[in-house]
């Protein structure tokens, strides 16, 4: 009762203070001395990564933040207040103070209604308060959109103010804020806002029209922590043959009526049946999920819980999910005398619930779900709910129908508080789409029928096939090449990039001549002998340096991608000079690196913008100039600064030698990297493009992902946001991110040039309309209002209010029926 007073007194504990504080990535500690403008940004930072439900928790983290410091100005970012000025530019932070123009104003706003349509409400308040503040007519001019006494700017008109011949749909969507920035230089006033105004207004309503539920994705919802969940579902749906192999996936899967085990491997293990059938469920939950992405009318699916508890459980613990015995045999009058292998699983649960509690599981699971059609209108209700008896029909008349008109179909949610803290659980302590991913692939290979046994035993599938890349690792003895040894993977795993680098580099540095640490005269060289439709390239971003608190941290480092990857230069069975070649870089490279090793050391300084020989040369002048300085310091007695005779002539001619040493060292360089970039050229064959792109943005212990999946056939990027999925043309974010705003890609999937629209298909929809019902007949004889209960019938189910005789269709009681007399 005292914690609860407290509470209700706006008074936080210290930890849900730690939390909050934790929450936005601040330590408690260091946490007094940050401004709260630093507060509002990382709270502003989140915004655009969360949807509705984790932009409220955000909101009340920063609440609870404000109470602790008694900021007001956190306190109204808190509950988005913008009613005063200072309040609506810390709304829309970004940098935005008193001395922003008026049209960088409306540039931060476009950003935060482009990052989420839920700010655009808020944002035009933002505006009109800063309008009021500042009494700037361009701000309400904007506000207006275009309108005055009535008059409405049409779209040619404002192309021609603001000298753009083409129409709407001949510009070039990249060039147009250009064309905005300069038509406000160059005839700055109300009519240039006016028609920036309108033809924005006028791209935003085709945008709309262009994405009908038939033409557009659909978002997924989070289900907390899971956004890296969202970003690999995503990425399986736009991979046509993978979601062709799901959909299908009955044809694929192992007959475990037929077969009691395999002896294939999956990741080189032997596959327990609890791990087989498991696979299998975890492939049904995913169908159902596609087959929502597919048919939903909606912009939005969520996943169901069953699915997100199946891809972080193992499967030996899938028997705690009540979907697991939703395979219960029922006979008549509900009684279930039949149970099937799922009771039996889960009969091996620690705690296992008795079999009456189940079915009671089920059963209330199903009660609170929208729809009882489809599989599980077999399953009895635990309270059943009668329906009003249906009307006769009269002649001609189409029969009126005996239930509620069927909705979408819609698996229910039965999972067990159990399973869905542990799956919580395991969700949180993964924060790595490749975990995630590899768990996936394995729980699906595994229920997968063998189509043959590689040498080493590992099954082989259809899966594995549009994955798998062959590589081999060739040991190397003072110079003698031995026999290569086979590598089979699901793709390329990168360093983690600890400088500025590209793909081509970091893939040299895996493929190139490796030194052995434990044996410096052994050394071996990786090669690509086979791949795949898909080739998956993982950037790892967790890095390890004991120099840092905790040792572990987030790799910030810029890695640039190719649009067009070609990968015959890492392929020695291509052509008979790809060894050779490959042999020449590697000594070019050992070069380039001793090069700019030498580099670092002459030019860089501890003083900013000074480099080496500037520093050298700066050194001389001082001590050539120390006469003075000496008397100086003699007038004031201190004794002179000594000096040998001749060093300030030394440092002039080392600055000189190291000015020109740095000279030779960048023309070197240069020349290099040209041969490096230019040695493979020629070879061409080996063609892949970048089909998707996974972002983290955040430290290494948090942080949210996000994907960019490109469609190839309407030549359109979009980013996957959970909910959101918009189109995306800022492609410098995608091929090369160096900002923290930007993220850092830690996943790269290319596929074959030439199969690129057969492979890569995001676009798959058919949305379904619901049914309309029926309309009761016209006939007053059979209106639903005149329906009365049957005899016995106890339940209190109506179609909608309606008087009904008290006690069915018999008669009053003639007890406390009164006489007509008495009236």
């Amino acid at each position: 009762m005292k914690v609860a007073t407290l509470q209700s007194q706006d008074l936080v504990s210290r930890r849900d203070i730690t939390t909050a504080y934790r929450y936005f990535g601040m330590d408690l500690t260091r946490a007094n001395s940050t401004p709260d403008e630093r507060i509002i940004g990382l709270f502003q930072a989140r915004q655009q990564d969360l949807g509705p439900a984790g932009a409220e928790e955000a909101r009340q983290q920063l609440y609870k933040v404000a109470v602790a410091r008694n900021s007001q100005l956190i306190m109204n970012a808190s509950r988005q207040s913008v009613d005063t000025y200072e309040d609506a530019l810390a709304w829309l932070g970004n940098g935005a103070n008193k001395s922003f123009a008026d049209d960088s104003l409306l540039a931060v706003l476009a950003t935060k209604e482009e990052e989420s349509p839920a700010n655009k409400e808020i944002g035009r308040k933002a505006i009109a308060t800063i309008a009021r503040a500042r009494k700037s007519n361009m701000l309400n001019n904007w506000l207006l959109t275009g309108n005055q006494d009535g008059y409405t700017m049409d779209v040619g008109e404002a192309l021609r103010i603001l000298n753009i011949e083409q129409n709407l749909d001949a510009l070039d969507p990249t060039v147009i804020p250009v064309i905005f920035e300069s038509a406000r230089s160059d005839k700055p006033g109300d009519t240039t806002e006016k028609a920036i105004a309108t033809i924005q207004q006028a791209l935003a309503g085709k945008a709309a029209t262009s994405r009908t539920p038939e033409k557009w994705p659909v978002g997924l919802v989070s289900h907390g922590n899971t956004c890296y969940l969202n970003s690999l579902l995503q990425y399986y749906f736009s991979i046509k043959p993978f979601r062709d192999i799901i959909l299908d996936y009955d044809k694929y899967k192992l007959d475990t009526a037929a077969y009691a085990q395999k002896q294939e491997r999956v990741g080189q293990r032997i596959i327990s049946m609890v791990e087989i059938k498991g696979g299998q469920r975890f492939a049904e939950d995913l169908k159902h999920l596609f087959e929502r992405m597919i048919k939903d009318p909606g912009t939005t699916v969520k996943p169901e819980e069953d699915l997100v508890c199946r891809a972080f459980l193992d499967p030996k613990d899938y028997a705690l999910l009540a979907s697991s015995l939703r395979e219960l045999a029922p006979t008549t009058n509900g009684v279930t005398d039949a149970v099937d292998e799922k009771i039996t699983e889960a009969s091996e649960v620690q705690e296992p619930s008795p079999m009456l509690d189940v079915v009671d599981d089920i059963h209330q699971s199903d009660a609170s779900s929208v729809t009882l059609q489809g599989e599980d209108q077999d399953i009895t209700m635990r309270s059943t709910v009668s329906m009003p008896p249906t009307p006769p029909a009269s002649p001609g008349q189409k029969p009126v129908p005996d239930h509620a008109p069927p909705l979408p179909p819609r698996r229910f949610s039965t999972t067990k508080e159990k399973a869905l803290e542990k799956a919580k659980s395991n969700a949180r302590q993964q924060q790595d789409v490749t975990e995630v991913h590899d768990a996936a692939m394995f729980r699906l290979r595994a229920g997968m029928r063998p189509d043959g046994m590689d040498p080493a035993g590992e099954q082989e599938d259809a899966l594995r096939a549009l994955y798998s890349i062959e590589m081999s690792e060739t040991p190397v003895n003072k110079g003698v090449s031995a026999k290569p040894k086979v590598i089979l993977d699901s793709g390329i795993q990168l360093n983690v990039p600890t400088e500025p680098t590209d793909i081509y580099s970091a893939l040299d540095a895996i493929f190139d001549l490796q030194a052995f640490e434990e044996n410096p005269d052994m050394e071996s060289y990786k090669s690509i002998q086979y791949l795949p439709p898909v080739l998956q390239v993982n950037i790892p971003r967790i890095g390890f340096d004991k120099s840092r608190p905790g040792g572990a941290y987030k790799s910030e480092e810029c890695v640039k991608l190719e649009d067009e990857l070609y990968l015959d230069r890492y392929c020695d069975n291509t052509h008979p000079q790809v060894l050779p070649r490959r042999k020449q870089c590697w000594g070019w490279r050992k070069q380039l690196q001793a090069l700019r090793k030498e580099q670092n050391v002459l030019a860089k300084t501890e003083i900013a913008d000074i480099d080496g020989p500037t520093a050298v040369s700066e050194a001389s002048k001082y001590i050539n100039g120390l006469g003075s300085v000496n008397e100086d310091l003699q007038s004031v007695g201190i004794e002179p600064i000594e000096v040998a005779d001749g060093v300030s002539t030394s440092l002039r001619a080392e600055a000189t030698q190291q000015a020109k040493r740095v000279e030779e060292l960048e023309g070197q360089i240069k020349d290099l990297q040209k041969r490096l970039e230019t040695q493979f050229t020629d070879l061409n064959n080996l063609k892949y493009r970048l089909a998707a792109v996974f972002f983290h943005r955040g430290g290494h212990g948090h942080g949210h992902y996000w994907i960019y999946i490109h469609d190839f056939a309407n030549d359109v990027w979009r980013n996957y946001n959970d909910e959101r999925v918009e189109e995306y043309t800022k492609m410098e974010d995608i091929f090369e991110a160096n900002t923290w705003s930007q993220g850092t890609p830690t996943y790269a999937v290319y596929v074959q040039a030439d199969k690129k629209d057969e492979i890569v298909q995001p676009v798959c929809r058919a949305p379904e309309k619901l049914p309309t019902p029926e309309p009761w007949p016209s006939d007053a004889n059979t209106q639903p209002n005149d329906v009365q209960m049957q005899d016995g019938d106890k339940s209190s189910a109506q179609v909608g209010p309606r008087l009904v005789q008290e006690g069915g269709r018999e008669s009053w009681d003639e007890v406390r029926q009164v006489a007509k007399a008495a009236w």
